[in-house]
């Protein structure tokens, strides 16, 4: 992974994390690219937004809940399908920046 580019996204994701992550994250420990605790956190974020992470060994998808149901969950999804990246930590971190970007834009 490039390092500027991880820097940047972490700082995205504490961004998005706000003080959610406070008992989490000491200063300057922003690496949600490598702590499984710290990630998942993310995602529970998420979730409580009303947004799915369906992650399975090679993919993630994101979906909107309110409009998905179980046959069409792919006609609600908010960001494309996240691929495998090259281990499972990086391909969920990476569905969790495209849906960050995603969500900012669509809040403004």
């Amino acid at each position: 992974m490039n390092i500027h580019k991880t820097v940047v996204n972490n700082m995205l994701i504490k961004e998005f994390m706000n003080d959610t992550m406070a008992h989490l994250v000491r200063a300057g420990d922003f690496n949600f690219h490598l702590d499984w605790n710290k990630l998942m956190a993310v995602v529970d974020k998420i979730e409580k937004l009303g947004y799915g992470m369906e992650i399975n060994p090679s993919t993630v998808l994101v979906y909107d809940m309110d409009k998905a149901t179980f046959k069409s969950r792919f006609d609600s999804l908010v960001i494309p399908i996240v691929y495998n990246v090259d281990i499972k930590i990086n391909t969920i971190w990476w569905a969790v920046v495209y849906f960050i970007n995603w969500y900012n834009k669509e809040k403004k």
